[in-house]
């Protein structure tokens, strides 16, 4: 585990420095006009997720440093994340450089309904990501992601647009992933969670992404999730839809 060790080197190193000098990314996001509230639904899901937590150790010799990342399900997780540190402040100290419709997978993605955000998702995964790591040297980087990348994506010219579950589609998307969590540990992480997010147990009802849920595409990115958690020790997977799925909110 990524916190196992890190518990025990924090008992040994108490005060590894912060870098100063950029501003807290919550400052640079929140002013983005893109930028929307997640649901309160959302947030009610990432409270209850955290109220089922239970601290049984003493906690770290410093709180342990949270950057999550990712699309707007995990602009609700760090909300729900920021309320439970806010409880256990000797536990954690989380941030965020998030973004609706922002993924990780470095290709076109053909869904035009997605153009309003795209500029900004290439802002925040080429520059303020790479810049709030470098600022805050996260001890984990919580990446989350739902159906931005599990849409029609073309990597190259020379290939035809694939959709997911393909073979070819996860081989991309495994590289992909694999060289998101490499940039962020060599901007300074010392570990990256890929998050399974939850799935909901019926489509969305009229809502444009229906398609993405289809079975097979989300199970295909977690089984991405894994092969490279299994390949990389700077690597590991929280399983939120595990628990999801087993919750009053994955019977409803």
């Amino acid at each position: 585990s990524l916190l196992t060790p890190l518990s025990t080197e924090l008992a040994v190193q108490p005060d590894v420095p912060i870098a100063r000098g950029a501003p807290p990314i919550e400052d640079r996001l929140t002013s983005t006009p893109e930028l929307t509230s997640p649901s309160l639904g959302e947030k009610l899901l990432l409270d209850a997720i955290q109220e089922e937590l239970s601290l049984v150790e003493p906690p770290p010799s410093r709180p342990v440093r949270v950057l999550v990342t990712g699309d707007s399900t995990a602009w609700a997780m760090a909300d729900g994340l920021n309320d439970w540190a806010d409880r256990n402040s000797d536990w954690a100290e989380v941030r965020r450089a998030v973004g609706p419709g922002c993924g990780f997978l470095r290709a076109d993605r053909l869904d035009p309904d997605e153009g309003n955000f795209l500029p900004f998702c290439e802002k925040l995964m080429n520059t303020l990501l790479p810049d709030a790591v470098e600022a805050f040297l996260p001890d984990l980087v919580l990446a989350m992601v739902s159906v931005a990348d599990l849409e029609e994506f073309q990597w190259n010219e020379t290939e035809a647009v694939l959709a997911a579950p393909d073979e070819r589609f996860a081989a991309h998307m495994r590289a992909d992933y694999q060289a998101f969590a490499d940039d962020l540990v060599k901007k300074g992480a010392r570990g990256v969670v890929f998050v399974k997010g939850p799935r909901p147990a019926v489509n969305i009802p009229r809502h444009r992404h229906d398609d993405s849920w289809r079975p097979g595409r989300m199970e295909m990115q977690h089984d991405v999730m894994d092969d490279i958690a299994v390949a990389d020790s700077n690597v590991e997977v929280l399983d939120v839809n595990r628990w999801y799925l087993a919750s009053e909110f994955g019977a409803e």
